[in-house]
């Protein structure tokens, strides 16, 4: 150690070997790297809000609306995907159609293949028409704003009925029209569509009946009921007395018969 310290220390006995430029670029490289990493999650979407980190202080509007604008990020990816689909179950559809006879696919479906479906699918024209159908389900929908669209909905119609309810029970207002200002209102969310054939379905509610109408009726069933049973009184007397002269004239017939017979007696006696 006097040896080493005479001759001037370590640094004059050993030669280190420079790294500061390459620490210098190593960093460089690392900030470059960064920066490149920043334009693809740009570019391509992935980015901190997809990754749910947000600040504490922004709001809850400022948070979907990241969101929302996030998944529309996404909504080019998704069509690819989906397009891929599409393309892989035509080819799956087009195979079964020319390697599989029809009893066969019965069998495998369970279900019933008519003669015109096997027309359609042995043709290679008729089997080249596609029919398309786009629902609100194919689009990239946020649960979120779903839910905040059909409660706004249900908001609406409330206030819209309280505040056209009174004035159609008063005739102010028609239920047909009424009701046309209620589809119409209705049809501006597009969750509602499903709705519409129940609101078109609504009838105009059927008037209350009136307590003295009811005891109106009651008084007089009463007095159908007792007129009936006094009509069936006066029929059954009727028919008593009826009943009690046929046999007076019976009895009186019988005793002139009698009367007869004696007379005949005594004139032959």
């Amino acid at each position: 150690m006097a040896m080493l310290q005479a001759g001037g220390g370590l640094a004059n006995v050993m030669s280190e070997a420079p790294l500061d430029n390459r620490i210098r670029a190593l960093t460089a490289l690392y900030q470059s790297r960064q920066v490149v990493i920043e334009t693809i999650y740009e570019i391509t979407g992935i980015s901190d809000i997809m990754r749910g980190q947000s600040a504490s202080r922004e709001t809850a509007t400022a948070q979907r609306i990241k969101s929302q604008f996030g998944a529309m990020r996404l909504v080019n990816r998704q069509r690819t995907i989906e397009k891929f689909l599409d393309k892989i179950m035509q080819l799956k559809a087009e195979l079964l159609v020319e390697n599989l006879e029809p009893s066969l696919l019965e069998k495998m479906t369970a279900v019933a293949i008519p003669p015109e479906v096997v027309a359609v699918m042995q043709d290679d024209r008729l089997r080249s028409y596609r029919i398309s159908v786009d629902t609100e389900e194919s689009s990239a929908i946020d649960a979120s704003m779903d839910q905040r669209n059909r409660t706004d909905f249900l908001t609406a119609m409330v206030q819209f009925l309280q505040s056209v309810g009174p004035l159609v029970s008063s005739g102010a207002l028609g239920f047909d029209q009424a009701k046309q200002m209620l589809l119409f209102a209705a049809r501006a969310f597009p969750g509602a569509r499903e709705l519409e054939e129940s609101l078109e379905a609504i009838q105009p509610p059927q008037p209350k009946p009136n307590p003295a109408d009811s005891l109106v009726q009651v008084e007089r069933e009463k007095v159908q009921a007792q007129t009936a049973r006094t009509e069936a009184d006066t029929q059954l007397k009727i028919a008593k007395l009826d009943l009690d002269r046929q046999k007076t004239e019976a009895d009186v017939a019988l005793k002139q018969q009698k009367l007869e017979i004696d007379a005949a007696k005594i004139v032959t006696g």
